[in-house]
């Protein structure tokens, strides 16, 4: 995996730290409290124990997994120099999730009937934000704007193994190297009503 095995590191409304990985189907894990993963090496023994190599680069996910309204939303970041402005934008939106569940009710979900929701930055690129997605699955990116309004992406899904489908940032004429801003304004911000999630066959594959 070129650009790094993915570890999820979620928080089940702060009662647990669940550790999973789309590219680890054995990495099944936790932690009791968030202490013990300040310490990511415990998550990375973990990980090899799995099955990832001792020498495999890796990227870190931290989420919280939590309701709103009549869903069970989980929304991540992905970890870097940044992290504390991340994390002070997940707080913000599950703050705004939480107090207009009516929002979260209208969102597209998965076969589960959950939501999938990738913090963003606005300078982050869709090679970034796309890292995460997990394929088959429904997934929002959440950006942040200055004055502190969050707005959600149309709904997206990796189908990158499935011909025939459209190739969504195409045709917005964006790629991977775009940023989540640039989607913003070319999508014309959130469209949570949207039937059918946009298809991005060939080109979130291409940024991973």
């Amino acid at each position: 995996m070129a650009d790094g095995v993915r570890l999820f590191i979620d928080s089940f409304d702060g009662y647990s730290i669940g550790v999973s990985s789309p590219d680890l189907p054995g990495l099944v894990g936790g932690f009791a409290t968030r202490a013990e993963v300040a310490d990511t090496d415990a998550v990375l023994e973990m990980a090899v124990a799995a099955g990832m190599s001792p020498h495999a680069s890796h990227r870190l996910y931290f989420g919280e997994v939590f309701n709103a309204g009549d869903m069970i939303v989980t929304a991540r970041f992905e970890d870097d120099a940044r992290r504390q402005e991340r994390v002070a934008a997940l707080d913000d939106l599950i703050g705004q999730l939480e107090a207009a569940p009516e929002f979260v009710n209208g969102l597209l979900t998965d076969e589960l009937g959950d939501v999938t929701i990738i913090v963003c930055l606005p300078g982050d690129s869709l090679r970034k934000a796309t890292r995460p997605f997990v394929a088959e699955q429904t997934t929002f990116l959440a950006l942040v704007l200055a004055d502190g309004e969050i707005v959600l992406s149309p709904a997206l899904v990796d189908r990158s193994a499935t011909p025939g489908d459209e190739e969504y940032f195409q045709r917005l004429g964006l790629s991977v190297d775009s940023t989540v801003l640039d989607l913003y304004e070319a999508s014309g911000g959130s469209e949570p009503g949207d039937a059918e999630a946009h298809s991005l066959r060939g080109l979130v594959g291409a940024g991973r």
